[in-house]
């Protein structure tokens, strides 16, 4: 199913940019748990694996967000 491009919606490119500082928030927590891993630290890895669990939650509700901008904008 194609989609219009709509290169000046400011919603899809401010949940762009929510999505993408998310992905980034991710990113830096899953080096920090690989690095506590590596170092022996469980009791802060296990800390960030709560960290990277609100990480993903918050992620799945932005992308659900431009989902539902796209079906109800199509852009």
């Amino acid at each position: 199913m194609p989609y219009l491009r709509v290169s000046h919606c400011r919603e899809r490119s401010s949940l762009h940019s929510e999505i993408n500082s998310i992905l980034t928030t991710m990113i830096t927590i899953i080096q920090q748990q690989r690095d506590a891993i590596n170092e022996g630290n469980t009791e802060e890895a296990l800390v960030f694996d709560k960290q990277l669990e609100l990480c993903v939650g918050d992620k799945e509700r932005a992308f659900g967000a431009l989902r539902q901008h796209i079906k109800e904008h199509g852009c």
